[in-house]
Order: structure tokens, then C-alpha cells, then sequence
């Protein structure tokens, strides 16, 4: 019995003294101004070509959807860092495994059932986003927690660096449309007799970086009692935060 309690308990760290770490709702909320803007030249401020292709867009407007590009993997690493330290505060792991089970399967839901509707006013077509992989990564990472960290780490890791390097699923059988689900990004996976799934955001690469938040989430802990307060400078949480971006601007 003892052995079980000692089990399920989760390693402890130092604490942060402040009930939040500024830096990440100031990432956080620059993310969000970045992804208004993008929302609002998408759907009011329709341009004749893609902002994507270079040899017609302007500078600016191919700028603003550029940087758009490093929101989705700033929200969704942040999201692992949170899960990080909210487990802080409740260091029972089966608390935190059921927690992040049925948060996860509330979002997915919200995803399909809501944000849809808001989108379309319809359900012609499910869209899969942010919130349906960060849904998805918290019900997975309800498992993943009880690997040793390390082993955790390396999962993430592998899949992210690896994931690129396998070919895309062709879509003939039912099979193949998981594997889709799980792989290609972006791509339209049609279901006899439901409306078709455009699952923008495939899971397994979006699941490895919500994964890599949560081990990265020690290094948002403030040393010495002291928090950390600004998302810029030589603090180390910096790093963390802003390296989805510099993995994007590599790619």
C-alpha cells in the first residue's frame, strides 16, 4: 500500500512564489493579437491572390500570414508547460491523469460540436484545429505522464524531428483514414454518410510538441523563489517559449 501511494505521487519541484508566470501570458496574449490580425484579413479583408504566394503578394501581406505561423506552436507548447505546472499543485498523478482524460475530452467536443458551428453556422464540413490536437494531446498525456521523464522527452523528440520524413497516407480505406488523421496535415478525409473531416491539424506531430511543453515545464520554475517575469531576455524560460518559432522559421 505504501509502495502504491509512493507510485502515484509525481516528482516534486521547486515551487513558483507568484500564482503566475508573466512570461507566458505575455507570449500568450501577443500570440493572440497576432492571430486577430491574421482572422480579420482572412475574413474581411478578402485579397485577390494568397498572402503565401511570394510572386504576387506584397511583403506586408505576405508577412502577416508568415508570422501567424508561429502561434498554433506557441499555444500548443504553452499548453504542455501549464499542464506542467498545474500538476505543481496537485502532485497526485491519478488526479492529474483523470483531469487531463476528461478536460481533453471536453475539448474535442467543443471543437466538433461549438467552434464549427460558430465557424459555419453548419456542419457541412468538421474542421480540426488547435483546440481539437490540444484536446487530443491532454487525454494521450493522461497516459504518457507515468513514462519515466526522460523516456518522455524522447518520445516528443522523435516525433517531431521524425515525422516529416514519412510519405504522406494515401487515403483508399478506413485504415488509411486514421492513419491520415494521425499523419497528414493538412488533408480532407471524407466518411460515408457524415459530413467529410478537414483535419488541419493531424495529431501526432501537434501531440509531440504539447508532450514536449510538459517536460520542458521544470525550466519554467522560478530559481531561488523568484519568478520570472518577462518573455524576453537571458531568463531560461525564454528559450522554451520562443523555440516553436525558431523551428518554424527553419522549416
Amino acid at each position: 500500500m505504501q509502495h502504491a501511494t509512493h507510485s502515484a505521487s509525481l516528482p516534486t519541484f521547486r515551487r513558483v512564489t507568484s500564482p503566475r508566470i508573466q512570461a507566458i501570458d505575455a507570449v500568450r496574449g501577443l500570440v493572440m493579437v497576432v492571430m486577430a490580425l491574421d482572422h480579420v484579413r482572412e475574413f474581411w479583408s478578402p485579397t485577390p491572390v494568397r498572402p503565401e504566394d511570394v510572386s504576387q503578394a506584397s511583403v506586408v501581406l505576405f508577412f502577416t500570414r508568415w508570422i501567424t505561423h508561429f502561434c498554433a506552436p506557441t499555444f500548443v507548447l504553452l499548453a504542455g508547460v501549464s499542464i506542467f505546472l498545474y500538476q505543481q499543485k496537485h502532485t497526485d498523478r491519478r488526479h492529474v491523469s483523470k483531469f487531463l482524460l476528461t478536460r481533453g475530452l471536453w475539448l474535442i467536443g467543443l471543437e466538433l460540436v461549438v467552434v464549427n458551428l460558430l465557424l459555419q453556422w453548419s456542419y457541412q464540413l468538421l474542421l480540426l484545429q488547435v483546440i481539437w490536437v490540444i484536446g487530443w494531446g491532454m487525454v494521450l498525456l493522461a497516459g504518457l505522464l507515468w513514462l519515466p521523464r526522460w523516456l518522455l522527452g524522447l518520445l516528443a523528440l522523435i516525433l517531431m524531428v521524425g515525422h516529416n520524413a514519412l510519405p504522406p497516407v494515401q487515403l483508399a480505406t478506413v485504415s488509411d483514414a486514421l492513419l491520415a488523421l494521425l499523419h497528414n496535415s493538412p488533408t480532407v478525409i471524407p466518411l460515408p454518410g457524415l459530413p467529410p473531416l478537414l483535419a488541419a491539424y493531424t495529431l501526432v506531430p501537434w501531440v509531440a510538441v504539447l508532450a514536449a511543453g510538459y517536460w520542458l515545464g521544470p525550466w519554467f520554475l522560478a530559481s531561488d523563489g523568484a519568478a520570472t517575469t518577462a518573455p524576453t531576455g537571458g531568463s531560461y524560460p525564454a528559450g522554451a517559449i520562443w523555440g516553436p518559432a525558431c523551428n518554424q522559421l527553419v522549416r
